[in-house]
């Protein structure tokens, strides 16, 4: 009896790990529906609105602010949802896409001026709804206007780092700068959260999953990051400048576009630049300055990141390169010991208050370094690809780069 007994309850505690193993892979996973009713194409005064194939009045034309649309979405058990957009026709006219939560939060605008400079036929993502439901309204003159909701998405609990290079984590919260006139303060305000949609098909269907990465400001127009944090399956783009504290800050971000203007490949220099939609009477943040010098060994770094899905933070200790002769790299790259993780990747790393470097990868194992691309490799190349490119020849005299260091 007794040994049937310890069978019975060993057999029941493995059930029951082996179930919440699979609730536990549920609820962390980031998981996309398609919200319901589906197939929700909403056309203009020349068309109708279509909800599973049955229709209803054409979308008038509205005055500015005035609703002349809206639709409830939904995800059950959702900590939070975005909504995915395809702007199929523009129209003429000025409009905005509004979408909230149940109680009136707004957490995202899209108008008109910035859907124009995303593109057409191009998907836009909202910033987060707070929750598992909200609305999608549309204001203004909506003649022409052909959108479609492609997919909701709901992301996963947020991951926060709890790793570090060297002994000490030395990351400080970045409104915790002592010195708010401070030169790294005051470059903070160009470094932004990179939220990316990114398409992701299984044997269930179409999904979708959330990346992060860090981004900051080289043009006013251009944005840089890793080329590893984009490919071919990004959707959607936002980048979020004053999430400095919870909670996204929707008067700070903008929609970018999903295709970089320029880049090279992780293989090589492992940069991108995209272009931002700021929309009309908007403008990003000031350019960072481009070193062209040298990182040396031994000067103190300071950078300013977001770790994960958290928000920002600056290192300014512990911070340096190093060289390592037993571990030896090509001149496209350098070690260094500036703490980061998953998420800040594509964040500078500044000597004398100019970029010296762009972090693009971390070691939690041996070496126990991170590595970077020394920015005087990347202006390099932009300049030799200038020489026979007038477009990126217009793209580089707009950069501000110091060549005293």
């Amino acid at each position: 009896m007794i040994r049937r007994y310890t069978l019975g309850f060993v057999f029941g505690w493995v059930v029951a790990l082996g179930l919440l193993s699979m609730l536990a892979t549920v609820a962390t996973a980031d998981e996309t529906l398609p919200p319901s009713p589906t197939n929700i194409e909403l056309v203009g005064n020349s068309g109708t609105l279509h909800i599973d194939g049955r229709d209803t009045p054409p979308l008038r034309s509205g005055k500015p602010n005035e609703i002349i649309w809206s639709f409830p979405v939904r995800y059950g058990g959702a900590r939070e949802i975005s909504v995915g957009l395809q702007f199929m026709s523009l129209g003429d006219g000025e409009w905005s896409v509004e979408v909230s939560d149940l109680n009136g939060r707004v957490a995202d605008v899209i108008s008109s001026n910035v859907a124009r400079g995303i593109g057409t036929g191009s998907e836009i993502w909202s910033n987060p709804i707070l929750g598992h439901a909200g609305w999608v309204r549309i204001k203004g003159d909506g003649a022409g206007l052909k959108v479609k909701i492609t997919a909701l998405f709901h992301a996963a609990t947020p991951f926060i780092p709890k790793t570090r290079v060297g002994k000490t984590l030395d990351w400080v919260a970045f409104p915790m700068i002592e010195d708010k006139d401070s030169v790294l303060f005051n470059h903070g305000k160009s470094i932004a959260l990179l939220r990316l949609i990114r398409e992701d098909k299984t044997a269930r269907g179409q999904k979708y999953r959330k990346a992060i990465c860090t981004a900051f400001v080289v043009t006013p127009k251009l944005i840089m990051t890793n080329a590893h944090c984009v490919s071919d399956k990004v959707r959607g783009i936002t980048a979020h400048f004053d999430y400095d504290r919870p909670g996204l800050d929707m008067n700070n971000s903008f929609k970018v576009k999903s295709r970089p203007t320029l880049s090279s490949p992780k293989s090589k220099l492992d940069y991108a630049l995209f272009e931002v939609a700021t929309g009309e009477g908007r403008s990003l943040p000031a350019s960072l300055v481009l070193a062209r010098n040298d990182a040396p060994a031994g000067k103190p770094f300071q950078t300013v990141l977001h770790p994960g899905d958290v928000p920002k933070v600056a290192v300014v200790k512990n911070c340096e390169r190093i060289v390592q002769v037993a571990l030896p790299l090509k001149d496209t790259s350098i070690w260094h010991t500036c703490d980061s993780y998953k998420g800040g990747s594509g964040h500078p790393i500044f000597l004398n208050g100019k970029v010296i470097a762009l972090h693009n990868k971390g070691f939690l194992r041996p070496p126990n370094y991170n590595r970077a691309v020394p920015m005087r490799k990347i202006v390099e190349d932009l300049e030799g690809r200038a020489m026979t490119d007038p477009t990126i020849k217009k793209i580089l005299e707009s950069m501000l780069i110091d060549d005293q260091g």
